[in-house]
């Protein structure tokens, strides 16, 4: 849930702040990439 708001407001904060205001490890992001991104 936390890395979906991250998501939705990636262009209005900068990314290390909004990680470290919701305790969440920057780490964790590759993997809403990827769940993006259309399967070929």
């Amino acid at each position: 849930m936390k890395y979906a708001w991250i998501d939705a407001h990636r262009r209005a904060y900068p990314l290390p702040v909004m990680c470290e205001t919701l305790a969440v490890s920057i780490s964790g992001l590759p993997r809403l990439e990827a769940r993006r991104q259309p399967e070929a």
